[in-house]
This record gives structure tokens, C-alpha cells and sequence, in this order.
């Protein structure tokens, strides 16, 4: 597997595969070499394949991207990292205050160790995020409303109160709910009357006592073993986070020749980790 892989932001299908810059050079290289031989029959292939040939160093700037084999759909590889390693101008404070042990200071989160193995970890994105939930309100938007509500109720701000000048010293990308996490506020619920899995599980946010929130289903390929845990009652622990949503990622403007923060928005959806015994 490759290291880039995460689950499809769209569909949270594990079903993905990386398309890198040497993959599109061999595509095109190859393609344009096979060509030739169809020139020798037909003049106009001949043309097509030193074209081919001729642009496929190209593809060395295209960006690297992951593909869902399901639903077809594609995105950049996300790459977060920190370019100096003393991360030289970067306010620490500001994105250690993002963390939910350092916004309860007097109450600090005590969370379980976990080991993250596949036998003791199921990890997936929830599934349906772009269509309506069974209430018929939008889930893309239900998913925005929940994550402002959280962040305003934990005092998180957004893009981890980095400004755009921080932003460029130290960061590739940052998204608008970076380090919220709400694994306490997922709850499972089995739904056996669905009219196309019998086993599927409806995942839904409980933000409060009198309202939860259903923003889609465990994927198919997930719920049967999460049933059985489920049935034998050994969750230990539930990791929610957001993935995709706004993000702020840093561009090269070549009119104005300098490094910019710009603003690109994706599907929003749900990463969780459910740890059991």
C-alpha cells in the first residue's frame, strides 16, 4: 500500500490507488512509442506519437494523486509538513491551543494508548456525505454546521488560528477544522430495514442529549465486522476527525512572482477510528 493512500473523501471507499508524476511519464512514453509503430502504417499516428514522446516530461509537474476505484473520483495527495525544522516564525502556541487537552487546561482529556494494528483498529470514512440523510437535509452542509458549532463550543478557531504570513513560513496546507476531533459525540446505529444492505450501520453525531445528527453509513465493506463488534460490545474508543472542507494551501502566483495562501474547497467528510478489546 502505498503511502499516500487515505480513503476516498467522496465515497470512503478503501479502494485507492496513487497515480504519481513517473506513472503519467511511462503512460505517455509508452503510448507514444506503441504509436510509432501504428505510424509506419498510417502516416498521421506518426505525428501523434513524437508528440506524445515530446510532452511526456511533463508530467513531471503535474501533482501526485490518489483515485478512487470506485466512484472515479480524484484528489491531490494531501502533504502536510513543517519546511524548517525549528519551524522558524511559526506561532507554537497558536496550534498546540488547538488540541482539546490543551483547551481543557484544568480538566486535561486523559485519552487510551492505542496501537494502531489492524487487529484492533477499523478505520474508514464515512460513506454518502454528499447526498441527503434520512431527514432529507443536506449532509455536506449538516457536516458544516457541525464543525463551526464545535469549534465555537471548544474556543478552537478555524485553520488552527494561523495567519496566511504563518501559514507560508511553516505549512504546505492546513484545513478550516484542523485538530477538531469528536470521537465522544459519534454514535453507531444499526439499521436493518435498509432496502439495499440489511447490515448497514447509520453513523450519527449527538452534539447534545436531545439531538443527534445522522451524516451517512459505515461503508459497506466495514459494517459487518464493526456488527460483530458492536454485538460483542468491545469498542474501546472513537476517533472522529474532519477531512477535506476548506483548506488553505500555499501557490505560486507567477504574476505577482511570489509564494500566496490560497483557499480551495473539497467534499467535507468524516475519518474515524474505532478501537475495541
Amino acid at each position: 500500500m502505498s503511502k499516500y493512500w487515505e480513503p476516498c473523501p467522496r465515497c470512503g471507499s478503501s479502494s485507492v490507488i496513487t497515480r504519481g508524476k513517473w506513472f503519467w511519464f511511462l503512460v505517455l512514453f509508452c503510448s507514444g512509442g506503441c504509436m510509432i509503430w501504428l505510424g509506419l502504417i498510417f502516416v498521421p499516428f506518426l505525428f501523434l506519437a513524437f508528440l506524445l514522446i515530446l510532452i511526456s516530461p511533463l508530467s513531471f509537474l503535474l501533482p501526485k494523486l490518489n483515485q478512487c476505484q470506485e466512484c472515479k473520483f480524484a484528489w491531490k495527495v494531501k502533504k502536510k509538513s513543517v519546511k524548517n525544522g525549528n519551524n522558524s516564525g511559526i506561532n507554537k502556541t497558536a496550534v498546540e491551543k488547538t488540541t482539546i487537552e490543551n483547551i481543557l487546561e484544568n480538566e486535561p482529556l486523559t485519552k487510551p494508548q492505542h496501537t494502531e494494528s489492524a487487529q484492533n483498529m477499523i478505520l474508514f470514512n464515512v460513506a454518502g456525505v454528499t447526498f441527503e440523510n434520512d431527514e432529507g437535509k443536506d449532509i455536506q452542509s449538516l457536516l458544516r454546521k457541525i464543525g463551526k458549532q464545535i469549534a465555537r463550543d471548544n474556543d478552537i478557531p478555524s485553520y488552527s488560528g494561523l495567519t496566511n504570513s504563518e501559514i507560508l513560513e511553516g505549512f504546505e496546507e492546513i484545513s478550516e477544522f484542523e485538530e477538531i476531533e469528536f470521537g465522544e459525540c459519534i454514535v453507531f446505529e444499526k439499521d436493518p430495514d435498509n432496502e439495499f444492505d440489511k447490515n448497514a450501520i447509520k453513523v450519527f453525531v449527538k452534539l447534545d442529549e436531545n439531538k443527534k445528527h445522522h451524516i451517512g453509513y459505515v461503508p459497506k465493506e466495514n459494517n459487518i465486522e464493526l456488527l460483530k463488534i458492536m454485538d460483542a460490545g468491545t469498542i474501546n474508543d472513537v476517533v472522529a476527525t474532519f477531512v477535506g472542507g476548506k483548506i488553505k494551501e500555499v501557490d505560486y502566483d507567477f504574476e505577482k512572482d511570489k509564494e500566496v495562501v490560497v483557499v480551495k474547497e473539497l467534499t467535507l467528510g468524516v475519518e474515524i477510528k474505532v478501537y475495541y478489546k
